[in-house]
């Protein structure tokens, strides 16, 4: 799995390993700009439209996120 995949060092890294014979998941957060990119990966690759921004964390940051996803930046 790539995240980022869509363009960039994420496209470069997931036609490197597709030329590699990996399957390749790739993910971003646009699917019109995935499926764009997948039509230069092949058939070995897969395209999901994914947002991971619940997952940025920060040193000071604590689990779980709260329950509207955000992370507790040391605020409780």
């Amino acid at each position: 799995m790539v995240t980022g995949a869509s363009r960039g060092i994420g496209l470069a890294v997931a036609r490197r390993l597709g030329a590699e014979d990996a399957r390749v998941l790739i993910t971003a957060r646009h699917q019109d700009q995935l499926d764009e990119a997948l039509a230069s990966l092949g058939d070995s690759a897969l395209a999901r439209a994914l947002s991971l921004a619940w997952t940025r964390l920060r040193c000071t940051s604590s689990w779980p996120p709260t329950k509207d996803g955000e992370l507790n930046q040391g605020r409780d």
